[in-house]
């Protein structure tokens, strides 16, 4: 589920927003058409998968519809490739430096800028808006070619060719610029919004629709980021957490909004499209400042979908181990159960399970909070626990891959099972609370 979660946030952030799920069969095991999503109720992700399933499809409906932010075009310049490839620059060069850079962009071929109407600065191709045309290196580029970019530089399009100008007829329609200084001298020329993001692998689109602006970011990156991200829009806004459905507002005067994404989390912020009135019922963005460790020895049991009728027991008062490692069973698919207390004071409190392997559901004193599917595996424990002795419940499922191996993953790392931690429990300033129950959870 987080592999699938990610490939899911992956297409998000490029604009596809129309799944349709495929490669389901009726047979278990198939050699032919892993995965299996129910395996005839062997897969201990099952239970959750229904999550996933529903983020998606909350996700796609919120964007579906919404015009996908396009700073500039970068020429697809095929015709060259296929009469030059050697002396040819390929169009993921350039499209490179401006992902990197989070400079959205569009790939256009000759074809589309023929048909192309440019005034005032901007192209547009169809209802798809361009402030400038990054043209990549090559020796020879078709008679149409130049035609186009001669009617963008009369309209005030800046044309930029990527190191080297190919044999132009006539005037160069445009200038030459390098390819390392290409995003520099797109921000310097104000041709597109600079966010001031350091990491590369922090993934940014925006979406507008009338007068709501909806900026999806997706961490790409096998680390934490925490950036000071400087957004094109200033006021009150939704931080949107689609998977666990946690909204919560917050507001900006500047456009800069401090981001926290683990490895594979995406989030959305929002401005517009809600109501005044509306955005006073949202709690305050929970902002997690403190964590200490829980230093706690957990009673765990195993259930193996499929081969067991229940939970047995696998370890009492255990330190958290990966239970598919060498201290635990290799071959091991299905559920694990945690059971602990924890003395807790009646307060603001979060739960991070760490790392976990591969979902996990949390229950505090008889209280199902729900499956997290991936990173972070949090939960805002505050309205479930008391003054003193607190029952921890956790119920987490790794895949068949333990017990089943395909030709198709023979190779393939095996993730750990379990809940690997470490678990920290979380708290917030006392400044925020001063100002409002900053905890509770609203679902649009």
């Amino acid at each position: 589920l987080p592999c699938m979660k990610w490939l899911i946030d992956f297409l998000l952030v490029r604009g596809v927003n129309h799944f349709v799920p495929h490669a389901f069969t009726d047979f278990f095991p198939d050699e032919d058409c892993p995965p299996h999503f129910y395996a005839g109720g062997n897969d201990p992700q099952f239970e959750s998968f229904s999550k996933l399933m529903k983020y998606t499809n909350r996700a796609a409906h919120l964007l579906y519809g919404t015009d996908m932010e396009a700073a500039g075009a970068i020429l697809y310049h095929g015709e060259a490739e296929w009469m030059n490839g050697q002396g040819c620059m390929f169009s993921e060069k350039p499209a490179k430096i401006c992902y990197d850079a989070h400079i959205p962009y569009d790939i256009v071929p000759v074809d589309s800028l023929l048909r192309a109407k440019a005034e005032a600065g901007k192209f547009m191709v169809g209802e798809r808006s361009y402030g400038f045309l990054a043209v990549p290196s090559c020796r020879y580029l078709p008679e149409p070619f130049w035609q186009a970019a001669k009617s963008l530089k009369a309209a005030g399009v800046p044309v930029f060719f990527i190191d080297a100008a190919p044999m132009c007829p006539e005037e160069l329609p445009g200038e030459v610029v390098e390819l390392k200084k290409l995003a520099d001298h797109i921000f310097s020329k104000r041709l597109a919004h600079d966010y001031h993001a350091g990491s590369a692998l922090l993934r940014i689109a925006r979406f507008d629709r009338e007068d709501t602006s909806a900026f999806v970011l997706f961490n790409e990156n096998p680390m934490p980021i925490l950036e000071s991200v400087r957004f094109p829009a200033e006021g009150k806004y939704l931080k949107m957490d689609l998977l666990n459905e946690v909204y919560e507002k917050a507001e900006t005067k500047d456009g800069v909004v401090d981001v926290s994404l683990e490895p594979g989390e995406s989030a959305l912020f929002l401005w517009g499209g809600v109501e005044d009135q509306e955005m006073e019922a949202f709690p305050k963005e929970c902002c997690w400042k403190e964590r200490s460790e829980v230093c706690a020895l957990w009673d765990i049991d195993l259930y193996e979908q499929g081969k067991a009728a229940g939970y047995s027991p696998f370890r009492c008062q255990s330190e958290l181990i990966n239970i598919t490692g060498r201290q635990g069973n290799p071959q091991f698919s299905g559920k694990i159960r945690y059971r602990t207390s924890l003395d807790l004071k009646k307060a603001p409190l979060g739960l991070d399970l760490g790392r976990v392997g591969v979902s996990a559901k949390l229950s505090v004193n008889g209280h199902d909070l729900g499956w997290r599917i991936a990173a972070p595996y949090r939960w805002d424990i505050s309205s479930y626990i008391k003054a003193g002795k607190n029952e921890i419940e956790i119920v987490a499922a790794n895949t068949l891959a333990n017990r089943i191996q395909d030709a198709f993953s023979r190779r393939m790392p095996i993730l750990p099972s379990g809940v690997l931690g470490p678990v920290y429990l979380l708290r917030a300033s006392e400044k925020q609370f001063e100002q409002e129950d900053i905890y509770g959870q609203k679902s649009l």
